[in-house]
């Protein structure tokens, strides 16, 4: 046992006796170790953020890319005018826009017409403004006898509020509600003065508005369009000239009642031979005067068109007169027709909505989509036409129009309800009673129209 302690005592002194740098060397080996694996881990850390970073770079790169390439794409929107593309640096714009319209016609009691289901019109349309002073319209006809047909292809420039330019089909400034879109026009049809109007016409017109919109005209020279007619083609050198000035004195007061009157006066003066001959429809559409076989348009030809409207809030008042003066020919004898036409329509938004020359506008939150029922407007029209008498002068061999079969007179009165569900929707029920004298014993008309309507 003391063998024992003996050993460990010498043990010990001598594990006191090694020197100091031999225990250094032993911990040294360690940390170089740790140190040496410390070093490959931060550079393996440095090369996995240089990767991150580079992959970052790439992504920032991509996404300017890709939001370079979305900026420079057309904006396409859809709503109650339609579908608008514009490109992205405003230079280019198109609206796509139109309007479908079906019928039910009923004639009670009124011999010679049949009831009839029927499309009255299918016009799709396209506009466009190009470098923001150069705009267009090309509009077709593809419902009715003569479908498909153009009617509006125009192109016009702005060169300022007060001067216009625009080339093509048109049209005219003769005819207040002729001017109107028959999307918002207060009849299903339109009243007996618009006869009387071109429904287009092809030439140049000079246009514009002064005094911040209170004075507007129209100047232009065209082919010269028979009444309720749209020619596509011109039978002779001598042309038409139609202009028109309207005074809207109050339009910019939105606190004046008067804000809302509009007044004018329009008219054409031409030379049109050889040019197709007007008919005279009733607002049931159907004819009641025509000239005889034979007869041709042989010279001047004017019109003279005063115009008024007024809205104010839900009621609303459109009423015009045509003097229309045109000479004719037939068996070597040449005689100037003159012919009147007048209308009167008032109108009253009784739900949900506001009047206006340019239609009904629904008021906030009465659509039925919002919760609402709609707007609801009724109108009422007093109209006529009365037809110059000499048309029934003269033999069988030079009278203008027999008077056994044609009447000179029509005068007729009428009432509609319709209803505006939404923004591009209407629906309408009309009534004329159209009485007919001066010639043939026509019997009164009665016409019952209800049209469906969609528009943008």
């Amino acid at each position: 046992m003391t063998s024992r302690k003996a050993l460990s005592r010498v043990g010990a002194l001598i594990l006191l006796t090694l020197p100091t740098p031999y225990l250094w060397a032993q911990s040294g080996t360690a940390e170089d170790n740790e140190i040496a694996t410390l070093r490959e881990e931060l550079a393996f850390l440095s090369a996995r953020l240089q990767d991150l970073e580079s992959k970052q770079a790439t992504t920032a790169e991509t996404a300017a890319e890709a939001e370079e390439k979305l900026s420079s794409l057309p904006d396409v929107s859809f709503g109650k005018k339609g579908v608008i593309i514009e490109s992205a640096d405003k230079d280019y714009k198109f609206r796509f826009d139109g309007v479908v319209q079906t019928d039910a016609r009923f004639y009670p009691g009124t011999s010679g017409a049949t009831d009839s289901f029927l499309v009255r019109r299918v016009r799709p349309s396209v506009r466009g403004t190009l470098f923001q002073d150069w705009d267009f319209r090309a509009q077709v006809e593809l419902a009715g006898s003569s479908a498909p047909s153009i009617l509006d292809a125009f192109i016009r420039y702005t060169y300022s509020p007060e001067l216009r330019v625009r080339i093509g089909n048109m049209k005219t400034g003769v005819g207040l509600e002729r001017l109107q879109s028959p999307a918002v026009t207060i009849f299903n049809e339109r009243g007996l003065a618009s006869n009387l109007t071109p429904t287009r016409d092809l030439g140049i017109q000079l246009e514009g508005e002064f005094l911040d919109k209170q004075i507007g005209y129209q100047i232009g020279l065209f082919n010269g369009a028979p009444n309720n007619a749209n020619p596509t083609a011109d039978l002779n050198d001598p042309k038409t000239v139609s202009g028109r000035i309207f005074f809207e004195p109050w339009v910019n007061e939105k606190d004046s009642w008067l804000q809302g009157l509009g007044f004018g006066f329009a008219g054409s003066y031409g030379n049109e031979q050889n040019q197709g001959l007007p008919t005279q429809r009733s607002p049931g559409q159907l004819t009641f005067f025509q000239y005889n076989a034979g007869t041709t348009a042989t010279g001047t030809h004017y019109r003279l068109n005063p115009q008024l409207y007024y809205f104010e809030d839900h009621f609303g008042i459109i009423a015009e007169a045509i003097y229309d003066n045109q000479q004719f020919g037939r068996g070597g004898v040449t005689q100037n027709v003159g012919t009147w036409g007048w209308s009167v329509s008032p109108t009253y938004v009784i739900h949900g909505g506001t009047n206006g020359y340019g239609g009904v506008k629904i008021g906030k939150g009465s659509a039925l989509s919002k919760g609402g029922i709609g707007a609801w407007m009724i109108g009422a029209r007093s109209a006529g036409i009365l037809i110059g008498s000499n048309v029934f002068d003269g033999t069988a061999a030079t009278q203008l129009a027999s008077p056994t079969s044609q009447v000179r007179q029509a005068i007729n009165f009428g009432g509609d309800i319709s209803w505006y569900p939404e923004d591009n929707l209407r629906f309408t029920l009309s009534y004329d009673n159209t009485n007919y004298s001066q010639g043939y014993d026509r019997p009164t008309e009665h016409a019952i129209i209800a049209r469906a309507q969609v528009a943008f």
